[in-house]
C-alpha cells in the first residue's frame, strides 16, 4: 500500500484540485491519503472533511517540517510514502505510478521525485527556476567524494520513499526548513540512491512579492549553513545570473527584457541578499531572524 500524505494550512481553494488529482490517479496499488492540518482557519477544511482523506489536526505550535513529516511516517500504514504539498496538483492520472516505478525496481533507491512545471499565472522567474531545476531528463544520485548542493537536491514538494528506511533515518527536526535534501544527504552518505522522475509531473508554483522573495532565499541560506553543504562561489553565481537574464531576454524579447529590468534586477538583489544574510544568520540577533524568515515559529523556539 501507498502513504500519500499532504501537511496544510490555509491552503485555499486549490486543495480542491489536488485532492481530485490524486484521487485521479490509476494504480495497481491500494493508497491512502493523510492530511495533517496545523490550523486552518479559511474554510478550506471542509473541502477535506467531505473527501475520502484521513484529517488530523494538530497545534501550530506543534508543527515543523521534519518533525510533522516524521509524526506523519509513524502513522502511515504504506509500505511507500508520498509526501505531497497543499498547492502541488498532480498533472495527470499516471503522477503517482511513476513516482513509485523506481522505487519497485531498484531495492536500493530509495526516494523519488517529481518533475515541477509551473502554473499558468506563474511569473517568468518562477518558470526559470522551475525549468533549471526540473529538467526532462532522467537522474540517478549516489554516492561520491563531494556532496554538492546539486547533488542532493529533492523536494518534498511531490516525492517517494520507503518507510522502513524513514523510520531508520528520520527527517532532521532542528532545520528550519531542506529537511528533504538533509534527508538525501544522509542516504547518499549511507550508500542508498535518488532517482528523479521527470514522468511524474506535479503543477506548482508561487507568486512571490519582492520580501517573500527575500525571507524564502534567507530560510534556504539558513538551511543550507545548517546542512554544511558547498551553495557555489561568487564566480557559480554571476555565470547563473548571466544565463538566467539571457533566458529572460530570449522569452521577453528586447522591448520587453528592457521595461523589466527594474523589477529583475530588484528581485535578484532582494533574492542574493537574503541568502547571503540567511548564510550567516548566526551573527544576527533573534529579532531580527524572526523578521527575515518566513518561518517566525522556527526561530521562538530555536535560539540559533
Amino acid at each position: 500500500m501507498i502513504s500519500i500524505i499532504i501537511l496544510t494550512k490555509n491552503p485555499g481553494d486549490k486543495i480542491k484540485n489536488v485532492l481530485r488529482g490524486v484521487f485521479a490517479q490509476k494504480t495497481k496499488d491500494d493508497f491512502e491519503l493523510i492530511i495533517i492540518d496545523s490550523g486552518t482557519t479559511d474554510g478550506s477544511l471542509d473541502i477535506v472533511q467531505k473527501s475520502k482523506a484521513r484529517l488530523i489536526q494538530i497545534n501550530p505550535s506543534d508543527f515543523g517540517h521534519g518533525k510533522t513529516r516524521n509524526y506523519a511516517v509513524n502513522i502511515a500504514g504504506g509500505k511507500y510514502i508520498v509526501m505531497l504539498v497543499q498547492d502541488a496538483t498532480p498533472a495527470n492520472d499516471n503522477w503517482l505510478d511513476e513516482l513509485i516505478k523506481p522505487l519497485r525496481e531498484d531495492e536500493n533507491v530509495a526516494g523519488v521525485y517529481s518533475k515541477q512545471i509551473p502554473y499558468i499565472e506563474a511569473s517568468i522567474l518562477e518558470k526559470y527556476f522551475l525549468s533549471i531545476h526540473y529538467p526532462d531528463t532522467y537522474e540517478i544520485k549516489k554516492k561520491k567524494d563531494v556532496l554538492t548542493v546539486k547533488d542532493v537536491f529533492f523536494s518534498n514538494v511531490s516525492s517517494a520513499m520507503r518507510k522502513d528506511l524513514l523510520v531508520n533515518f528520520k527527517f532532521d527536526e532542528e532545520l528550519i526548513m531542506s529537511e528533504d535534501q538533509a534527508w538525501a544527504k544522509e542516504i547518499i552518505q549511507n550508500g542508498y540512491k535518488i532517482v528523479y522522475n521527470p514522468g511524474s509531473i506535479v503543477y506548482h508554483s508561487h507568486k512571490y512579492s519582492l520580501i517573500k522573495v527575500f525571507q524564502r532565499f534567507f530560510d534556504s541560506g539558513v538551511s543550507l549553513k545548517q546542512l554544511d553543504l558547498n551553495a557555489g562561489n561568487y564566480k557559480t553565481g554571476l555565470t547563473i545570473l548571466y544565463n538566467e537574464f539571457q533566458y529572460y531576454l530570449r522569452q521577453l524579447g528586447l522591448v520587453k527584457f528592457f521595461f523589466s529590468m527594474p523589477y529583475l534586477t530588484a528581485y535578484e538583489f532582494m533574492r542574493f541578499a537574503g541568502f547571503i544574510l540567511g548564510q550567516n544568520y548566526k551573527m544576527l540577533p533573534v529579532f531580527l531572524l524572526k523578521k527575515f524568515s518566513l518561518h517566525k515559529y522556527y526561530w521562538e523556539s530555536n535560539k540559533k
